[in-house]
C-alpha cells in the first residue's frame, strides 16, 4: 500500500465528518431560527431571525422546490427538520433531499449567515462536488447575489464554474509545459 493510498483512506472519513459537521451547524441554525421565530427562547431575540428564515426558505425553494415547515421528533429522540413542497401538503425530512441539494443549500446559506454582518475572504475548495451541471453554472451567481461584499477564492476543476467568472477575475494555474488559455 502506497502513502497515497493510505492518505486517501484516512482522508475520506475526515471529509465525510466535516460535511456532516457542516450539515449539523446548518440544521442547528435553522432549528434555532424556527424556534426563535415562534418566540420559544427566553434569551435575547436575534433581530435577523425573520431574514434568516427568509434566506433559508429562498434557498430551499430555489434548489429543492420546498420550504421549512415543522419539526418532528425522530425515533432516536432527535429533532427532524421537516420541509414541505411548495405545491404540496405532506412534509418530509430535510435529510430526504439529494446530497447535491443539501450541499448547495447548506453552503450558500452558511456563507451568507457567517458573513452577513461583516464581509470576509471566503475560501471554497471544489464547490462542484455533488452538484449537477446546471448548478455549476449558477453557483457563483447565487453566491455573489447572496453575499456580494465578500472576496471569494475558489479552487475548482469545473470548466463551467470557471467560465461563470469574468476572465479578469480568475487565475488559471498550470504547469510550465501547458499553454495558458
Amino acid at each position: 500500500m502506497t502513502n497515497k493510498t493510505k492518505n486517501n483512506n484516512f482522508t475520506k472519513p475526515k471529509q465525510e465528518q466535516l460535511r456532516n459537521g457542516v450539515l449539523d451547524v446548518f440544521k442547528r441554525k435553522a432549528l434555532i431560527s424556527m424556534m426563535s421565530s415562534a418566540d420559544l427562547f427566553e434569551s435575547p431575540k436575534d433581530p435577523d431571525v425573520h431574514l434568516t428564515l427568509e434566506k433559508l426558505n429562498y434557498l430551499l425553494g430555489q434548489y429543492a422546490g420546498c420550504r421549512f415547515a415543522k419539526l418532528r421528533q425522530a425515533e432516536n429522540d432527535s429533532l427532524e427538520l421537516r420541509v414541505q413542497p411548495i405545491s404540496g401538503i405532506e412534509t418530509f425530512n430535510f435529510d430526504g433531499l439529494s446530497s447535491g441539494q443539501k450541499e448547495i443549500i447548506t453552503t450558500l446559506f452558511l456563507i451568507w449567515y457567517e458573513t452577513r454582518n461583516q464581509p470576509k475572504v471566503v475560501l471554497i475548495d471544489e464547490p462542484e462536488l455533488h452538484l449537477n451541471l446546471q448548478w455549476h453554472r449558477s453557483f457563483i451567481n447565487s453566491l455573489v447575489k447572496l453575499a456580494p461584499k465578500n472576496q471569494y477564492i475558489i479552487a475548482t476543476h469545473s470548466a463551467t464554474i470557471m467560465d461563470s467568472v469574468n476572465r479578469n477575475r480568475r487565475i488559471l494555474l498550470q504547469t510550465d509545459k501547458e499553454t495558458v488559455r
